[in-house]
């Protein structure tokens, strides 16, 4: 299986896609004209993949962009400590 490449549209470099090939990427684009959610279509490709096929954002610019999950349990975490 070859993976995929899509090309973020705020970085435009190409991220490969673990897990999706050219035949899942079909099932991927017919699922999500008839409707279907990324997440029931690809379960088990990680979320920080499936958002470049839901807003065209790749891992990398998402985190740079809103931060990650890491940074938000931290925040929380501290946040917790002062209560």
């Amino acid at each position: 299986m070859q993976n995929i490449k899509i090309t973020c549209t705020c970085c435009k470099k190409p991220v490969e896609i673990p897990g999706v090939d050219a035949e899942k990427l079909e099932a991927i684009q017919v699922g999500r004209s008839m409707g279907m959610s990324i997440q029931s279509i690809i379960p088990e490709v990680s979320p920080d993949y499936r958002e470049i096929f839901i807003s065209g954002i790749c891992p990398t610019c998402w985190d740079n962009m809103f931060g990650s999950d890491e940074e938000e349990e931290s925040i929380k975490d501290s946040t917790m400590e002062l209560a």
